[in-house]
């Protein structure tokens, strides 16, 4: 059974674009499913990047804390090796600015126990020193899987159906 571990982008980008919750409440249940089956695993550090957000979906999140984990060694010795590896390869700023977000968590959960990074992020063709750490890139590096959320949405299965809704709204058959 493959886990997934989503980046805080993949919330973030659905609730602002292509599945906001008044259009798109199946994506929220499937993500809701994936919690409850176990099939998602996210740290507390993404719960965090959410929740201070004071937006609808920091509320959306704020009921589902139950769903992200604290660190434990294995993803703290994941992350130390992480920050080894982009303090060697790009500038203290960038090194910074990542080190401090939900990234290299993500990644970190993922290297720990062999889950799948979801992000809508992009690599980098020739990452420079002054490049931003970008997740994907990163992944690569150590060999971690990293999939899109439309990727995870086919290999779940998720179904987003409007037909309930559309045969309520207009009496269609």
């Amino acid at each position: 059974m493959t886990l997934y571990c989503f980046d805080s982008n993949v919330f973030i980008r659905a609730k602002n674009f292509e599945h906001q919750f008044a259009i798109a409440p199946g994506f929220w249940d499937w993500i809701d499913r994936l919690f409850y089956n176990g099939l998602l695993i996210c740290g507390h550090m993404v719960y965090e990047e959410l929740h201070k957000r004071e937006d609808p979906l920091s509320d959306w999140i704020e009921k589902r804390e139950q769903y992200f984990f604290d660190p434990e060694n294995r993803e703290q010795t994941a992350f130390t090796t992480i920050s080894s590896h982009v303090t060697s390869q790009y500038e203290e700023k960038k090194v910074r600015s990542f080190l401090d977000g939900a990234d290299p968590w993500v990644i970190a959960s993922a290297m720990a126990n062999n889950l799948v990074v979801v992000s809508m992020e992009k690599r980098i063709t020739n990452p420079e020193p002054t490049s931003k750490i970008k997740i994907p890139n990163i992944c690569d590096y150590f060999a971690v899987e990293i999939i899109s959320m439309y990727d995870c949405m086919v290999r779940t299965q998720a179904i987003l159906d409007l037909r309930k809704n559309i045969d309520d709204e207009f009496k269609l058959v």
